[in-house]
């Protein structure tokens, strides 16, 4: 098994220097897989292509929840069952449904990655989250020329709360 394991690792540092390729993006944990969008993100940040807000979002995100739910897990290991146990703890914790979207949107960027780097040939299904409408009512035309008029007339005034 030593001179197996040997072998393969000498295999592995070769194709490593003909290629060019750093062993960490064939690393398959998702952690390594994490640490690898958030290094291309970074990247984004210095060509302007994402805000370092954005960026440093999705890092708390990934960070966070999604270090502690999936870990050191091999990222083939993350499947539809997985991902809706996920989505359950999520919502026990008490998260908005917004929030837990934008978990997964964080996740499936992690996946996509996977997918990219030939880790996973193709990324899981992820569950289907419901997102309530809470739209406000509108104005129809008569109250918002009202609305308009008020606040015409109010404007440099001022009021106490």
């Amino acid at each position: 098994m030593a001179i197996a394991f040997a072998k393969q690792f000498f295999a592995d540092f070769l194709t490593d220097q003909i290629t060019k390729i750093c062993r960490v993006t064939r690393n398959s944990s998702f952690i390594a897989c994490c640490e690898g969008v958030m290094k291309e993100d970074a990247l984004k940040v210095e060509r302007g292509e994402l805000t370092k807000q954005h960026s440093t979002c999705q890092n708390n995100r990934i960070k966070g929840l999604l270090y502690e739910y999936f870990g050191d897990r091999d990222i083939k290991e993350i499947d539809y069952a997985l991902m809706d146990d996920f989505w359950t703890d999520l919502f026990r914790r008490g998260l908005s449904n917004n929030t837990v979207k934008l978990h997964f949107s964080s996740l499936r960027k992690v996946l996509t990655y996977a997918q990219r780097y030939k880790l996973l040939d193709i990324p899981p299904v992820k569950p289907t989250i419901k997102q309530e409408d809470n739209a406000r009512g509108f104005f129809n035309l008569r109250e918002y020329l009202a609305l308009c008029r008020a606040s015409h007339r109010l404007l440099g005034t001022s009021h106490g709360i």
